[in-house]
Parts: structure tokens; C-alpha cells; sequence
């Protein structure tokens, strides 16, 4: 029965080194999986930052267009009521 003391301690020792060869491989890809994790939310941060500027330069624009259009519909219709106050006067 002593005999095979000596052997089961060997297994289960080799069987622990294996366990935490195996733990600390885990731990490792654990690791790695976080800085994944983190790079990821940098990127969405700065995509979200760029859509957010992108947007807003994109109303700003609308914004610009709109005006644009509004001053040259007045300068027409000014044009216009000169020239018939000018033809009838």
C-alpha cells in the first residue's frame, strides 16, 4: 500500500502543476482579452466623437445652404419689385 503513496502523490502533483500551468494560461488570454476590451472602447469613443462632428458639421451646412438659398429668393423677389416700380413709375 506504501508503494503506491509515493505514485498517487506524484500524480496529483503533476496533475496540480498541470491545473495551474493551465490557470495561468487562462489568466493570460484573460488578459489579453481585457486590453482587447479596452482598445475597443477607445475606438467606439473616437468613432462616436467622429460621427458626433460629422453630424454637426453636416446641420451647420444644411444651415449655410438654407440661408444661402433664403438670401438669393429675397435678392430675386427685390430685383423683381424694383423693376416694377421702376417700369410703372
Amino acid at each position: 500500500m506504501q508503494s503506491n503513496a509515493p505514485t498517487t502523490l506524484e500524480t496529483l502533483a503533476a496533475t496540480l502543476e498541470a491545473v495551474v500551468h493551465r490557470l495561468n494560461s487562462i489568466d493570460t488570454r484573460l488578459d489579453k482579452l481585457e486590453i482587447d476590451q479596452r482598445e475597443t472602447k477607445e475606438q467606439v469613443s473616437r468613432v462616436r466623437f467622429e460621427m458626433e462632428t460629422s453630424q454637426k458639421t453636416g446641420e451647420r451646412l444644411e444651415r449655410l445652404a438654407t440661408s444661402f438659398i433664403v438670401g438669393a429668393t429675397i435678392a430675386v423677389m427685390a430685383g423683381v419689385v424694383l423693376i416694377i416700380i421702376r417700369g410703372g413709375g
